[in-house]
Formats: C-alpha cells, sequence, structure tokens
C-alpha cells in the first residue's frame, strides 16, 4: 500500500507541477508511461529490474533542473554528484552482492515473491546446481504448500523427492488433486517432459508411467477445445502421451496419440520427432503415413504450419527424416501396417520421397 501511495503521488505531482517544474513533469510521466507498455492495472508476476531500464532513462532531468534551478553556484555540481554517489554506492553494492551469489538470489527471490511458483522454482534450481539438493527439497516443499494446485511445481517436488529421499505419499496425492485443476500452459512442456522421464525412472518407485499418463490425461481434459494456443497445448500433451505409449511399448496407441497430436497442432518439428519415434519402434509404415498426413495439411493450408522459430528448418529436417524413413521401410520389403485396423500403405509421393525413387 505505501508503494502504491507513492505512485499515485508521483503522478499526481507530475500533472500538478507540469508548468512550474516541467523538466520533473517529464521524467515522472515518461517513468509512469514506459511501465505501461508491461504493466497496468493487472500486476505481474515477478519484479525484473530491467523492466525500469528503458522508463527510468529520462529520472536524470529532475536532478538537471535541480542544478539548474541552482543556478552557477560552484560548489552545487560537485555536492550534487557527491551526495549522488553516496546514495547510489551502497545500494549497488548490496544489489550486486546478492545478484553475484546465486544461493542469496533464491533466498531473495523466495521471499519477495512468496506467491511466485516462478521464483521457487528458480531458487530451488540454483540450490540444485549449487550442490545443495536438500535445501532445493525445502524450498519446493514449501512452494508445494503454499501453491499446492499449481501442478509443475507439484511435478518439481515430486522429481526432488525421489532424487534426494523418497516420494511422500502427501505429495501424490497433491499431484493428484492439482492434475484435476491445473489448466496447462505451453510453457509447463519442459517440466511436464521431465516428469514423464522421471516417472520411467527405476530410482524413482513411487512414480510410474502409468501414474505420468494419469495425470497428464487429467490435464490434457481440463485445456479447453478452442483456440489456437490451447490447440497447441493439446497437441504438446498428445505428444507426450504418445511418448509414454512408445516407452511402455504400446507403439499402436502412441501412433494414435501422435495422429491426435497432429490433429491438434500441426507442427513440423513435431511431426518428425513422432515419425522418428514411430520408425525406432518398427512402425515404419505408420510413421511414414503420419509424415505424409503432416505433408497433406501443410499443402492444404497453402504453407508451412510450424509452430517453431525455424519452419523452413524443419521442413526440410521432416523431408530428410522422411527420406531415411522411407528407404529403410524400402530395404525390409515395404511392411505393411502393425496396428490393428490398419492403414494404407504410403503413397509413393508421400513426404521423403526423392524423385525417381522406386
Amino acid at each position: 500500500m505505501p508503494a502504491l501511495l507513492g505512485v499515485v503521488a508521483l503522478a499526481v505531482s507530475a500533472i500538478k507541477l507540469r508548468r512550474r517544474l516541467p523538466l520533473y513533469a517529464a521524467g515522472i510521466r515518461f517513468f509512469l508511461v514506459g511501465h505501461l507498455l508491461e504493466s497496468t492495472f493487472i500486476p505481474l508476476e515477478l519484479y525484473f529490474e530491467h523492466r525500469n531500464y528503458l522508463a527510468g532513462a529520462l529520472l536524470w532531468l529532475p536532478v538537471g533542473g535541480a542544478c539548474f534551478a541552482l543556478g552557477y553556484r560552484p560548489w552545487a555540481p560537485p555536492v550534487l554528484m557527491v551526495a549522488i554517489v553516496l546514495v547510489l554506492a551502497p545500494l549497488t553494492h548490496f544489489r550486486a552482492t546478492t545478484w553475484g551469489d546465486p544461493e542469496t538470489l533464491a533466498l531473495t527471490v523466495t521471499r519477495e515473491n512468496s506467491e511466485s511458483h516462478w521464483a521457487y522454482r528458480f531458487a530451488a534450481s540454483a540450490f540444485h546446481k549449487a550442490g545443495h539438493p536438500v535445501e532445493a527439497l525445502m524450498v519446493l516443499r514449501n512452494a508445494s504448500e503454499r501453491l499446492p494446485h499449481h501442478l509443475p511445481t507439484v511435478m518439481h517436488l515430486a522429481q526432488q523427492e525421489c532424487y534426494v529421499t523418497t516420494i511422500r505419499d502427501e505429495t501424490l496425492d497433491t499431484l493428484r488433486t492439482a492434475s484435476k485443476r491445473y489448466l496447462y500452459h505451453g510453457n509447463d512442456f519442459r517440466q511436464f517432459d521431465a516428469f514423464q522421464e522421471a516417472a520411467r525412472n527405476p530410482q524413482c518407485s513411487k512414480l510410474s508411467p502409468g501414474l505420468a499418463e494419469t495425470i497428464i490425461s487429467n490435464s490434457l481434459n481440463n485445456v479447453p477445445d478452442r483456440g489456437q494456443r490451447h490447440g497447441q497445448d493439446k497437441q504438446q500433451l498428445h505428444h507426450l502421451l504418445g511418448v509414454i505409449a512408445i516407452e511402455t511399448r504400446r507403439a499402436c496407441e502412441a501412433y494414435e496419440r501422435f495422429r491426435q497430436s497432429l490433429e491438434a497442432y500441426y507442427d513440423a518439428n513435431a511431426a518428425t520427432r513422432q515419425a522418428v519415434l514411430l520408425a525406432e519402434a518398427g512402425l515404419l509404415n505408420e510413421a511414414l503415413q503420419h509424415l505424409e498426413s503432416f505433408k497433406n495439411q501443410e499443402s492444404a493450408s497453402g504453407g508451412p504450419l510450424s509452430s517453431g522459430t525455424r519452419p523452413l528448418t524443419g521442413r526440410i529436417l521432416t523431408e530428410d527424416i522422411g527420406r531415411q524413413i522411407r528407404e529403410r521401410w524400402q530395404e525390409l520389403g515395404r511392411p505393411g501396417s502393425q496396428c490393428p485396423g490398419g492403414i494404407r500403405a504410403p503413397a509413393q509421393a508421400a513426404v521423403g520421397d526423392r524423385a525417381g525413387d522406386n
């Protein structure tokens, strides 16, 4: 509240003093308007100092205006410069000390942002990298108590408990409960992917591919059906379920999951990874059909559909992988579908074909 009142006071003073102190008013107004580019009355989750760089560019105008108002006094400039250094030097030292020590920074971030899952997970990662896994575990347990419905944080906790001690039943219950309510976002993909990998690690005895599949399926059920962003979310979750199916030797089920993944949102990089997984599982026919489906959808849309930052590279890689899979398929005598119900043999013009190939 004091900070909010201070901001309001600055805004009011900038308006009232715009004629008497134009430089002061300009600096304050530029600062406030600069922050409107990133934040309004809706608060951002974390405070980042770099958001002040542009907005604070004109905050020296009031200082310059004060120097000008003092007129020509030989003592004024050096006194003002010394005063500025005396104020800023300890603040700079404190900030440099904090940011120079990852563990101190981690504790500071969690203390100042006690409701931010990013702060807790950043702190846990910092402690883990510094060789303090127990401290990382304590941070994540605290985060889970404060944010029990944030599924990625609870996943992170389960992984850390697995590697440090043993997963508590309480953590497993929180995982199941959170998965029924949590709305997945694309930024969560890395954590979800790491969790499903941990669930296949024999060291994590209380985790299992089945549990990971249940939690990811629950998250998938929570994603709305409309909107491109939600389509991308569904694509990622179907992909993860397909990976679990592949790793648990349910290749045909994985093929169906991958098909649903590209139906939700077509992506060249995803199609390529999925085709490779299918081919490695022995489903060469299905792998080629999967790439062909992507190619047909891309042609129907009139352009590349990749969500990656380098769609052209993704398309080239897709075609190259397609050629390799087709060559292997031909070497093995062009085997048919391995999945119940079957699918038609890949067309000769499927993704990855070279002109003139037999």
